[in-house]
């Protein structure tokens, strides 16, 4: 269930039990890093108030396409919808014989909704932490959103987002693959820094091989999150033309990525 903040000091809340384990996948594009699939899951259709749950997601402006997540500590199975809107998303969680939990999740917090008798939708909404102010420094999705139109206004293909961490040396010395990869394509490489990793290591590491200063930004975007981009360092996902890749996590060298990067672009690359 969604009920931790993306950090400990409270700078930010994010509901995540979602996770799915980052394995090492091939280099191609049309590797989902969890299931994926588009409509309403057989999973929701068959579960009790499927008419509420299927009302309430149009409503929110969920799917049609969502990612699978791990299982729910009760067993409950896990979908994340994303919407219409970058960095809002809807988890589900159904569970046999119960009515779905839905969950929103954004910046600012998170509204629980379930289903009452005769389904009726009952909501209970939980903010984000107001203990300490949101970083400056945080790459959220008003980061994002600002590096997407940036690339767009520069004509550049889009964007790829690397996900790095001091403490793995490959995600490190990635950067300049990654970076190289995606300029050979026509693409803008925007590095980002796993969420806890040591600041002071962080700065001395991005130093050392180049990477710049808006590297250091930790990744606390709901987008980014929920579509696992913190799960593995190095890991990137990439952004164009209205569509989003899965996520590649893995070190490789500037060919690997162009392949990837190419792949996912299409022909005309």
């Amino acid at each position: 269930m969604v009920g931790r903040s993306l950090r400990n000091s409270g700078r930010a809340c994010l509901a995540l039990a979602v996770l799915v384990g980052a394995a090492c996948v091939p280099d191609r594009a049309g590797r989902p890093a969890g299931a994926a699939g588009k409509g309403l899951p057989e999973v929701l259709a068959g579960a009790p108030c499927s008419a509420a749950v299927h009302s309430a997601l149009e409503g929110w402006g969920a799917g049609p396409e969502y990612l699978d997540g791990a299982p729910a500590s009760t067993g409950a199975a896990t979908l994340r919808f994303p919407t219409r809107e970058r960095g809002v998303w809807v988890v589900v969680q159904s569970q046999e014989r119960h009515a779905p939990s839905l969950q929103r999740v954004d910046a600012e917090g998170v509204t629980l909704r379930s289903f009452g008798a005769e389904c009726v939708p009952q909501d209970v909404s939980a903010p984000r932490s107001e203990s300490a102010p949101a970083g400056v420094d945080d790459f959220d999705d008003r980061a994002l959103n600002l590096v997407l139109s940036d690339a767009d206004a520069a004509s550049e293909q889009g964007v790829v987002v690397y996900a790095w961490s001091p403490h793995m040396p490959l995600s490190v010395d990635g950067w300049s693959e990654v970076d190289a990869a995606a300029r050979t394509v026509g693409l803008r490489a925007v590095p980002v820094l796993i969420d806890e990793a040591d600041e002071g290591f962080a700065r001395r590491e991005a130093d050392r091989v180049g990477i710049p200063p808006e590297g250091l930004r930790a990744i606390t975007s709901v987008e980014l999150i929920m579509r696992d981009l913190q799960l593995h360092a190095p890991a990137i996902l990439v952004f164009a033309d209205d569509r989003v890749s899965p996520v590649l996590p893995g070190y490789r060298n500037s060919d690997g990525y162009r392949r990837f990067l190419e792949e996912f672009l299409g022909p005309a690359q």
